[in-house]
């Protein structure tokens, strides 16, 4: 047997770990087990605030968060939410109860984890901008009788009893309570349930996936792949509904480093993004594929100070990678891998460096505490580079999904090499294979899922959606790449009146009843979808959406010289042949990262504007209008028209009543 560490650790190991040391009695290629398991010694009878309160005693003085409005320490930190955790009392959360977190990205939204989880319940994190009717989907599936909101948000939730997070919660302990902390709940333990979290589901309802405590300490508590430390500061960028934000927030709190969050319109303009990073000294960061390309491909020196820049969410680009190893490399370069039913990571790769002509970069090994297998239809481990789909375990498994007992026990199967009752491995659904040296590399999906712009996405979601639309007859949704750091949605319908329905009525169908980056760039009205000889459709035969014919507003010449260099811009990023001033760069494909891309290639105009300028000016004639130094009046109403289309991008979800019952903390 082979292992990674001296013989008397491995033996004391073997009695410590829930899991015994397998035999892989059907790993007759003799794979080395260091390529499938890694152990370290780690608390893993402890909870989340356990570990917290621990921190907090050891460096209560320390700033744990911050955000552009305020900081607290630990000390404050555990105070402010002892004092969030006593009104959840009070208001009747029992055990593992579900309760909402729908609040902005800030200092108040980890007081609210926090304070959720110090009184054994389970918060689930709802993206702000989701659409009313996929909040209402997941409200219900998740049982949720109480949410934890912020001002901002309190009319996204309707007939429900909410708590409104004050920005000016003080520090003090809470009235009519005794002076102490509030105590660990003797029934919470490393078991029970963290947190809920939603992913895209292939019928068209999200399903929740239920995390414990354990997988998220077994995370960031002496693991292999990164280490936290007091001096480290972690860039908080992840949605709340992405679980990376585990990774983040956790890994920071639970090691004494500090969370800096960092706004969305900072994330999404490369030179602020840059500067954020400088300024705030930042050593520890995620970033989804997509952003480290438009970093790669903009400032690529940006990361060149920190300790750990971690990238992934979905395939990372070779040629990204590589130019961040040769421009500015921070000391350790990551990808990162892992489903959501694991805990965010379960297998990670230190990218050294990048061959030439490299078409994909190695997922690599098991993180600490976690287990990866590649399998045959026989449960067998199979040979190096041979294909075969991919299995993950150890302390990172979450318990199932959700009302979902047939889904669990599918995608949860027996542990084929480990006797122990109870031990399971997860079914992540991709083809691997092991490289010579021991990695593991991704070779895609058995079934229709992706990974878009670090989200996971189930594209029969989106078909469901659309299928939904009374004049749509069929859907097909794919990904399509327009240049090597630009993936996007791309949808074919057939309708049954395709005269009397536009591209645009079709996504703002979709974008109220699906979050924002579900939503397809492109969408092909076709009279009928090609089909193959058994009649399914033949999705070989399906045009190029990029070179479709959009909308009847395109096609005008630009007719000054701004115009004109915007124009370049805007074909350079969108990979188009011709783009017309009054198209709407939405309308053309563009997303908030590709945007962040024209951003900055507009710095060479040396004209003052901000990212947020160019989502309120999406065409190259308002966009051009308000970078000049005069603007043409009579072009008020086309203004008005393209920042009401706009605003339609960015806002995935219409006002709702604000809830009858509002009291604030």
């Amino acid at each position: 047997m082979r292992l990674n560490l001296p013989g008397y650790v491995a033996k004391l190991l073997v009695l410590l770990k829930p899991h015994k040391i397998v035999k892989l009695v059907k790993n007759k290629h003799n794979i080395p087990e260091e390529w499938i398991m890694s152990y370290s010694s780690y608390p893993r009878m402890a909870t989340v605030p356990q570990l917290f309160a621990e921190q907090a005693k050891d460096t209560p003085d320390a700033i744990a968060v911050s955000d552009n409005l305020e900081q607290l320490t630990f000390a404050d930190l555990d105070r402010r939410s002892d004092r969030l955790a006593w009104a959840l009392l009070d208001a009747g959360i029992l055990p593992e109860s579900a309760v909402a977190i729908v609040m902005r990205r800030s200092v108040r939204m980890i007081v609210a984890m926090l304070a959720v989880l110090k009184v054994g319940g389970t918060y689930v994190p709802v993206d702000e901008n989701c659409p009313a009717q996929r909040l209402l989907l997941i409200l219900e599936d998740a049982g949720i009788k109480f949410a934890l909101t912020d001002e901002a948000n309190t009319h996204r939730l309707q007939k429900m009893p909410v708590l409104v997070v004050s920005e000016t919660v003080t520090s003090t302990d809470p009235p009519d309570r005794a002076k102490g902390p509030f105590p660990t709940p003797s029934h919470s333990g490393p078991l029970s349930r963290a947190y809920i979290m939603y992913t895209s589901g292939s019928t068209g309802t999200p399903k929740g996936v239920e995390v414990v405590h354990r997988g998220i300490v077994r995370l960031v508590r002496n693991t292999n792949y990164v280490e936290f430390g007091p001096t480290d500061v972690v860039g908080q960028v992840a949605n709340p509904a992405f679980d990376a934000i585990t990774f983040e927030v956790w890994g920071a709190l639970l090691n004494g480093s500090r969370v800096v969050i960092l706004d969305t319109d900072t994330v999404l303009s490369p030179k602020n993004f840059a500067s954020a990073i400088e300024k705030h000294g930042i050593t520890i960061m995620f970033l989804t594929a997509s952003l480290f390309s438009v970093m790669a491909a903009t400032i690529p020196t940006a990361f060149g100070r920190m300790r750990t820049l971690m990238a992934g969410g979905d395939a990372v680009n070779p040629e990204a990678a590589r130019t961040i190893l040769k421009m500015g490399p921070p000391q350790r370069l990551v990808n990162g891998y892992g489903p959501t039913e694991c805990t965010t990571f379960s297998v990670c790769h230190w990218i050294q460096s990048v061959p030439e002509g490299a078409r994909s970069i190695p997922i690599g090994r098991p993180i600490s505490n976690s287990e990866a297998f590649v399998l045959n239809g026989a449960l067998e481990v199979v040979q190096v580079g041979e294909a075969g789909d991919l299995y993950l375990g150890g302390d990172g498994l979450a318990r199932g999904y959700l009302n979902r007992p047939e889904l669990t026990a599918e995608r949860f199967i027996a542990h084929p090499f480990d006797s122990t009752p109870g031990a399971r491995l997860y079914k992540t659904g991709d083809r691997a294979r092991y490289l010579p040296e021991g990695t593991i590399e991704f070779l895609g999906r058995l079934d229709h899922q992706v990974k878009f712009h670090g989200f996971r996405i189930e594209l029969g979601e989106i078909e469901t959606a659309l299928k939904k639309h009374p004049q749509v007859i069929d859907a097909v949704v794919m990904v399509v790449k327009a240049s090597a750091h630009d993936d996007r949605l791309a949808a074919w319908v057939s309708l049954i009146n395709p005269e009397r329905l536009s591209e645009s009525d079709l996504r703002l169908f979709l974008s109220d009843e699906l979050p924002k980056y579900m939503v397809p760039s492109h969408v092909v009205v076709l009279a009928a979808l090609p089909l193959n000889a058994v009649g399914k459709v033949d999705r070989n035969l399906l045009p190029d959406p990029l070179s479709a014919q959009r909308g009847q507003e395109g096609g005008a010449l630009a007719s000054t010289q701004l115009e004109t260099r915007i124009m370049e811009i805007w074909k350079q990023v969108l990979s188009l042949s011709s783009v017309g001033v009054d198209e709407n760069f939405f309308d053309l494909g563009g997303t908030s990262l590709t945007l962040a891309l024209v951003a900055d290639r507009l710095q060479a105009l040396n004209k003052p504007f901000e990212i947020t300028d160019l989502f309120r000016h999406p065409t190259i004639r308002t966009l051009a209008r308000f970078l000049g130094t005069t603007e043409d009046q009579s072009g008020g109403a086309l203004v008005r028209a393209a920042q009401e289309r706009a605003a339609r991008q960015r806002a995935a979800f219409r006002a709702r009543p604000q809830s009858p019952v509002v009291n604030k903390i």
